[in-house]
């Protein structure tokens, strides 16, 4: 059974403070969704285009590792894609599991208006 939605604010606030801690990304999305696969929702990109992704994982990681010792078990996958790449993520805790991902994507400029 997913976790009540009172204990999802309690994760999301969790990801919140620790994207705060990552000066380099701008989060446009931290939310909850409806959908079992993705309760949690992040979505951000990188705020310089000299960044390099793969440096950007190790952090994602600890924030996760940091997050998941809340929970009894805890599991996390990477998936590379075009513009960035995504980390999933599920933790169970009790009878009640969480589950979210994180979307980083390269630096986008903004269109000249």
């Amino acid at each position: 059974m997913p976790e009540d939605f009172h204990h999802q604010q309690f994760w999301m606030e969790g990801w919140k403070i620790a994207t705060n801690r990552m000066h380099y990304l701008h989060v446009s999305h931290l939310g909850l969704s409806d959908s079992l696969r993705t309760l949690i929702r992040v979505r951000a990109n990188l705020r310089k285009p000299n960044l390099n992704l793969e440096l950007i994982k190790p952090d994602v990681e600890t924030l996760w590792s940091e997050l998941a010792k809340k929970a009894d078990e805890s599991a996390h996958a990477y998936f590379n894609g075009e513009n960035g790449f995504e980390c999933c993520f599920l933790a169970i805790t009790g009878n009640s599991y969480i589950t979210g991902s994180v979307v980083i994507s390269r630096f986008m400029p903004h269109p000249a208006r």
